[in-house]
C-alpha cells in the first residue's frame, strides 16, 4: 500500500514538472525556437526528462524520510498508553449484579 502511494506521488510530481518543461519547449518565452530535428536538442530533452525523473524520486524520498523521522521522534516522546479501568475498584460493595 505504501509503495503504491509513493509511486503515485512520484508519478504525479513527474508529470507536472514534465508538462511545465514541455510548455517551455513548445512555447518559449524568448525569441529562441527549438529545432526538433536537431540531434543535440533531442538529446537535451531526453536528458531533461531523466533530470525530472531523478528530482521527483529524490523529492518524494526526502519528504518520506523526513515524515518518518518526525513521526518516530514524536512516538518516542509519548509515554506508553495504558487502558484504564472503566470502573474504579474501590466502589464499595457494589457489583454489576447489585446495580441491575
Amino acid at each position: 500500500m505504501l509503495l503504491e502511494l509513493l509511486a503515485f506521488h512520484h508519478v504525479c510530481l513527474l508529470q507536472g514538472s514534465w508538462f511545465w518543461q514541455i510548455g517551455f519547449v513548445l512555447y518559449p518565452p524568448s525569441e529562441v525556437k527549438w529545432d526538433l530535428k536537431d540531434h543535440n536538442n533531442v538529446m537535451f530533452i531526453t536528458m531533461c526528462y531523466c533530470w525530472h525523473l531523478a528530482c521527483a524520486i529524490i523529492t518524494v524520498s526526502v519528504i518520506y524520510c523526513t515524515v518518518c523521522c518526525v513521526v518516530r521522534t514524536k512516538l518516542r516522546r509519548m509515554p506508553p498508553m495504558e487502558m484504564g479501568l472503566l470502573k474504579p475498584r474501590d466502589t464499595g460493595g457494589e457489583s454489576e449484579d447489585e446495580v441491575l
